[in-house]
This record gives structure tokens, sequence and C-alpha cells, in this order.
């Protein structure tokens, strides 16, 4: 079962970061190509917050598997 979740959690994870980096280009791309640009800063911001939350979750879920060995 832990090789399974940690399979899964490996898959999964890049995954879902992998969509946050997809959609913080394509939603500050579209931010600039209208040129309204005003809260940039704080829009990448909460993208990186996201991508950062997503990795801290697949770090410690990967630690929590490896640990209960």
């Amino acid at each position: 079962m832990k090789e399974i979740t940690r399979r899964s959690t490996k898959i999964i994870a890049p995954i879902i970061v992998g969509g946050g980096v997809i959609g913080m280009v394509v939603d500050i791309g579209s931010h600039i190509l209208s040129g309204s640009t005003d809260h940039l800063l704080m829009n990448i911001a909460g993208w990186l917050v996201f991508i950062v939350f997503i990795a801290i979750i697949w770090h410690t879920t990967i630690l929590h598997i490896e640990s209960s060995d």
C-alpha cells in the first residue's frame, strides 16, 4: 500500500504543479495582453504561493511515507 501511495504521489503532484505553472503562464499572459497589469505582481505571487503549497504537501507526503517504513 505504501508503494502505491508513493508512486501515485510522485505522479499526481508534478501534474498538479505543471498545471499550476501552465495556468500561471496563461493567466499572466492574458493580463499582459489585455493591458491590465495593475495587480500583476499580486497575481504572480498568488500563483507562486499555490505552487509552493502543492510542493510542500508533496514533500511532506513523501517524507511521511518514507518515515513509516
